[in-house]
């Protein structure tokens, strides 16, 4: 209280006590845990609200403008009856931020919902085979394969050259196994 004394000695004297009810401010400031925006999810605006034991008072919008900081002020710091008062904050929800508190400033941390990426393997290049003993061309990569006389050969050609050969390979090895079997059969004949 405050005591005011007014009047004189003739008129006797009046002493008014006022009552100064003492007063509290509430300050705040935003911290922003990611990494410096990186993913560029910030909102423009936060908004901070003030309970009074518990019951919202009153709610203030903040920006960057405002460096992210906020005072409440002149809040009586006793109720009625000389009961101190409980002042808190909260915040309303940031979208993709988890919010933890600590007195009245906030730090908000960027929640990422998408798993994260796994790195892209290139395909392998087409035109290079990996193999026992280790990178060749692939025979598309080549270029187009020619034969002895000129003749286009390799896949999509109607190329018959292979399997020509093939058959002459397997007529050769049949013609030498028997004409082999002939002569040993002869010779065994011969020692009898």
């Amino acid at each position: 209280y405050t005591p005011v004394i007014t009047g004189t000695m003739e008129d006797g004297y009046t002493i008014t006590n006022y009552h100064n009810p003492e007063v509290v401010s509430v300050s705040g400031h935003k911290t922003w845990n990611d990494n410096n925006n990186q993913y560029n999810r910030r909102p423009g605006s936060i908004i901070i609200n003030l309970l009074k034991n518990g019951v919202l008072v009153e709610s203030r919008t903040v920006t960057e403008n405002d460096q992210w900081s906020w005072t409440f002020e002149n809040l009586p710091k006793y109720e009625n009856g000389g009961k101190k008062i409980s002042y808190s904050i909260t915040e309303n929800s940031v979208s993709g931020y988890s919010a933890s508190y600590d007195g009245y400033d906030v730090t908000n941390t960027y929640v990422t919902t998408t798993p994260p990426t796994t790195p892209v393997t290139p395909d392998p290049d087409p035109t290079v085979l990996t193999g026992v003993l280790g990178n060749m061309a692939a025979p598309e990569a080549m270029g187009p394969v020619v034969g002895v006389l000129g003749e286009s050969k390799g896949p999509g050609t109607a190329d018959t050259t292979p399997v020509f050969g093939w058959t002459v390979l397997a007529a050769g090895a049949a013609f030498v196994l028997a004409a082999f079997g002939k002569k040993r059969r002869k010779g065994k004949n011969k020692n009898a």
